[in-house]
């Protein structure tokens, strides 16, 4: 499964102006580190780019965990670049918005893989819970942002 990432922030942020690409410039941008030596993984540059636009000169907090950075996002007034698969409980419950909507979803080089043993035989469990996860993996985010 391929991995999507987008801007995600607590909803005030969205309320307060943030409403444009153009605005990220005007808001600190928490950067997740937990795999920064990994040239595929997805950071505020590599999403700048694909949006043809130049990374602003505007740091926040640098984090270490994935967890720990959607956590800040949820509670500070900075920006996140959100893994869909770590964000969605939080988009769904209302947590976490989209500010700029899908349109602002890139596609990671990073994905998931669901991996077993060769040499043991896939029991009816194992191909159930693969099932189930990728009936999870399928499932839409929604990807708006909250009403100003």
């Amino acid at each position: 499964m391929a991995e999507t990432v987008f801007p995600v922030c607590a909803p005030a942020l969205v309320a307060q102006g943030l409403q444009r690409i153009e605005h990220l410039s005007q808001y600190p941008l928490l950067h997740d580190t937990s795999v920064a030596n990994n040239p595929n993984y997805p950071s505020w540059s590599c999403w700048f780019r694909q949006q043809h636009r130049p990374l602003p000169n505007n740091v926040g907090l640098q984090i270490n965990s994935s967890a720990d950075l959607i956590a800040a996002a949820i509670r500070a007034q900075e920006v996140a670049l959100g893994r869909e698969v770590l964000v969605r409980d939080d988009i769904a419950s209302g947590t976490l918005v989209c500010p700029f909507g899908s349109a602002a979803a890139i596609t990671s080089a990073m994905a998931y893989h669901v991996v077993w043993q060769q040499d043991r035989p896939c029991n009816q469990a194992m191909i159930d819970f693969r099932h189930w996860l990728q009936q999870q993996a399928a499932a839409p985010v929604t990807q708006q942002a909250a009403p100003a």
